[in-house]
């Protein structure tokens, strides 16, 4: 798996903090971020997206 960005590992602490107290929880490599399964559901990604600048053609 790639490594996460600030922006996603802090997402991801916060999905971990507000999934705790779900009796059946796994978190997956999935999607080239994190996911997170509830009694084997998916429930929610934290995706790394990347900005790509685009140039547009005004002609």
């Amino acid at each position: 798996m790639a490594p996460t960005t600030e922006p996603q590992q802090r997402l991801i602490t916060r999905l971990r903090a507000l999934l705790a107290d779900e009796p059946v929880l796994r978190e997956v490599a999935m999607f080239g971020g994190r996911s997170f399964m509830v009694d084997e559901k998916l429930v929610v990604s934290a995706l790394a997206l990347e900005r790509r600048a685009q140039a547009r053609s005004t002609g």
